[in-house]
């Protein structure tokens, strides 16, 4: 059977109106309730797909953030800075950051993520730190990430669930349990 090809567009745009129409959300009282569709994993190390950061950034932030026009906008992090040759990105955490189960969202913190992600034998991050030899906490509100060559789209990369911070606590609690109930320093907690 043929079908035009503006029908096919008529059809698909149909069927995602129907799709967004039917993910409707609605409040009650300090409660949102929303309709989604889950992300393959709440944990960012394991999560398998770049369209989950559309959830997961319900439960976490990551070290920067894309503003509309795509440009680099500090979030977890308040600033960074390359070394001349571009080998070496800092990033200035924002002071006073904390993950929902009340750890403190350090340099130390970061540095597990990357260095989880870079060795976690189920990470789908791993690929995208190839460039990231080495991580170091230079003080409670600095992280540095050594490249083994420059990269000037670290910030880029790090805005969405390659930045995105979990807890390392609960990482080292439970990681099994963390990639079904997330512990971010985002805007909203997973109850």
């Amino acid at each position: 059977m043929d079908i035009p090809l503006h029908r096919l567009r008529w059809l698909a745009t149909s069927g995602l109106l129907l799709l967004a129409a039917c993910g409707g959300a609605g409040t009650t009282g300090k409660t949102v309730r929303w309709a989604y569709s889950l992300p393959t994993s709440w944990d960012p190390v394991t999560s398998r797909t770049g369209a989950d950061i559309n959830t997961i950034s319900l439960a976490y932030a990551s070290l920067t953030r894309l503003d509309k026009q795509g440009n680099v906008q500090p979030s977890l992090a308040s600033a960074w800075h390359y070394t001349p040759d571009g080998r070496t990105i800092t990033f200035d955490l924002r002071k006073g950051l904390k993950f929902t189960d009340g750890t403190t969202l350090d340099a130390d913190a970061v540095r597990a993520f990357f260095e989880r992600g870079k060795s976690q034998s189920n990470s789908f991050v791993k690929d995208q730190l190839t460039d990231v030899a080495s991580v170091t906490s230079d003080g409670p509100l600095h992280v540095t990430l050594h490249l083994s060559k420059p990269d000037y789209q670290i910030p880029y990369l790090v805005a969405g669930r390659t930045g995105a911070i979990p807890s390392p606590a609960a990482a080292q609690r439970d990681l099994a349990r963390l990639s079904q109930w997330p512990v971010g320093a985002g805007p909203f907690k997973l109850v």
